[in-house]
């Protein structure tokens, strides 16, 4: 998530101490993190609920030097569905209904399948589902939300 937060602090009055408690922050950042983690995997594993192929979802979360919250696949069929396709080269059965659709999340039970595969075939391409950005979109506000609540949680400690 490329938005980042500043902090500008400084001494209010005669009392002298923290004014930001910095190791609970990072506990809480770390806790916060690992936890949006966890969601924003769920919320790839259902992009993929009724597939036969099931994509594996890695996550990391760090807090030094950048915090740091990702979840990424390296599947091919995954990013072919997810990215888009300039071209397709399978034929579909006439009954094909895809199993997903470009910015939801679920996945759907859809029907038909392949007939055959050919490099000959030069068939429109796979509409972009752009499962990542929406995602992101899901999960963007509540984890800035979580972030602002554990700063100001740090400062009251601080305090």
């Amino acid at each position: 998530m490329p938005d980042q937060i500043a902090l500008v602090t400084k001494q209010v009055g005669r009392k002298r101490g923290k004014l930001f408690d910095d190791k609970a922050f990072r506990r809480d950042l770390r806790r916060i993190n690992k936890n949006r983690a966890a969601k924003m995997k769920r919320s790839f594993r259902r992009t993929t609920r009724t597939w036969e192929h099931q994509p594996t979802f890695h996550q990391i979360t760090e807090i030094e030097p950048e915090p740091t919250v990702a979840v990424y696949t390296e599947d091919e069929q995954y990013g072919y569905v997810s990215g888009g396709t300039r071209v397709r080269r399978a034929l579909m059965s006439p009954d094909f209904e895809a199993k997903t659709r470009p910015g939801a999340l679920d996945s759907f039970p859809g029907r038909g399948g392949v007939i055959f595969v050919s490099a000959k075939l030069n068939l429109p391409g796979i509409k972009a589902r752009n499962f990542p950005e929406a995602v992101e979109k899901k999960h963007k506000k509540p984890h800035q939300r979580d972030v602002e609540r554990a700063i100001a949680r740090a400062v009251e400690r601080g305090l």
